[in-house]
């Protein structure tokens, strides 16, 4: 039997809002489908702009909220089909952001993503778009990245932003980064 091979995992973040990451998620995530990279997009924004750029061709009946609680539900009542061959997205279905309050709760929320992710398969590129602070969800999919993109305005309340707020965020987690690559 034939070995699945991980899809590489990039988190789009910054603890800045309106800094282009939802927009630069959908353009990279175009891109890379148009050659032949099947591409999975994650909105993990309770603001779920990601999930309004393409058409849903065929939408999944549930989105984030239940990927990270129902873990039994079959990935096909999870991801959506955008009109795009190769590209599919998990939709952001958490206006009021319960995903946070279950994760915080949850011994070892942090890791959740890493956990989940993993059973995911048939994707070259899972890339991941996410709110514009510091949060729990943020967290984890930083920890859970191959890659982490960080858009940055060129302004300087926005390189302010990134030193303290983006940077701190890979600088507190860094801790953790020997144990997710063991699990």
């Amino acid at each position: 039997m034939p070995q699945s091979i991980k899809p590489f995992i990039v988190t789009v973040m910054s603890t800045k809002g309106g800094v282009t990451k939802s927009t630069n998620v959908a353009n990279i995530g175009a891109f890379c489908a148009d050659h032949s990279i099947k591409t999975l997009m994650i909105d993990t924004d309770v603001q779920p702009t990601l999930s309004s750029y393409y058409h849903i061709e065929d939408s999944a009946p549930f989105g984030l909220y239940e990927f990270f609680t129902r873990p039994d539900l079959p990935l096909n009542e999870i991801i959506s089909r955008t009109e795009f061959s190769n590209l599919d997205l998990i939709q952001s279905n958490d206006p009021l952001d319960k995903l946070s309050t279950v994760l915080t709760s949850t011994p070892g929320g942090i890791l959740k993503f890493n956990q989940l992710v993993k059973k995911i398969d048939g994707y070259d590129l899972i890339i991941v778009d996410t709110r514009g602070t510091r949060g729990i969800t943020v967290d984890m999919t930083v920890l859970a990245s191959d890659l982490i993109l960080s858009p940055l305005r060129p302004e300087l309340v926005s390189a302010r932003e990134f030193m303290c707020g983006t940077l701190g965020i890979y600088k507190n987690l860094n801790i953790f980064t020997d144990y997710c690559t063991l699990i």
